[in-house]
């Protein structure tokens, strides 16, 4: 019943698997604290990557691999944004992304990395933290490179419905303003128009069988704004 990480699954659908997953499997037929005592002891990276939507499992592994690695030796930065992505984001992870953004920001590839874990751990945490990390990183990519920008944007179609519907309508602000700096840009070609464009497309997509209307109204009227720029 766990869809695929890359699934577009719906309100409904997403909703559901977490009752079953939580309400039948974890706390009616093996246990919470058995449960959470074999993913401790059993889970690895893949298990954070398979449980990515599930932040409550995947925070504690998270914290339990961390401490892991800290036991055999120093643990690199670009290894610990990897694991702490997983974690429910509070004021010190927060405060963690941007001490490790400082350590591996000289490197161009790695921020194409850092940009999307940072979005996706506030993502699986809350609104507030969605919107303080959205608006760090919109005031990031004023000096930021394309190539950077057009990744981020990229891997934001790749977010489930869960945030295109009923999330992003309170950050188009934020989205539009990302948006805009990657279409004003210096490097901008037509790679960057396409990548815009194609976001569109797609909002247009996940919004076309969206039950709240003013929701839908309003994430189509967003998307064609986007398509027409």
């Amino acid at each position: 019943m766990l869809q695929n990480k890359n699934e577009s699954s719906s309100l409904s659908s997403i909703h559901k698997e977490r009752k079953w997953l939580f309400d039948i499997v974890i706390n009616q037929r093996i246990g919470k604290e058995l449960f959470l005592k074999k993913l401790l002891k059993e889970g690895d990276k893949s298990t954070l990557e398979f449980l990515e939507a599930y932040p409550e499992l995947t925070s504690p592994l998270s914290v339990h691999l961390i401490n892991q690695l800290e036991r055999k030796g120093i643990v690199q930065a670009k290894e610990r944004l990897s694991l702490i992505r997983y974690q429910l984001m509070t004021q010190e992870i927060f405060d963690k992304f941007l001490s490790l953004f400082k350590e591996t920001g000289s490197d161009v590839n790695q921020r194409q990395i850092n940009y999307p874990l940072f979005f996706r751990c506030s993502l699986s945490t809350n609104e507030q933290f969605v919107t303080k990390v959205l608006q760090w990183i919109e005031k990031r990519f004023t000096n930021e490179q394309l190539i950077v920008i057009e990744n981020f944007l990229e891997r934001l179609s790749s977010t489930n419905n869960q945030f295109h519907l009923e999330i992003l309508p309170n950050h188009f602000e934020s989205i539009e303003g990302i948006i805009n700096i990657a279409f004003n840009h210096l490097q901008q070609s037509t790679n960057t128009l396409k990548i815009i464009i194609n976001y569109g497309i797609l909002l247009l997509q996940r919004a076309e069988h969206h039950l709240n209307k003013q929701q839908k109204d309003q994430i189509q009227a967003f998307a064609t704004k986007i398509i027409k720029q």
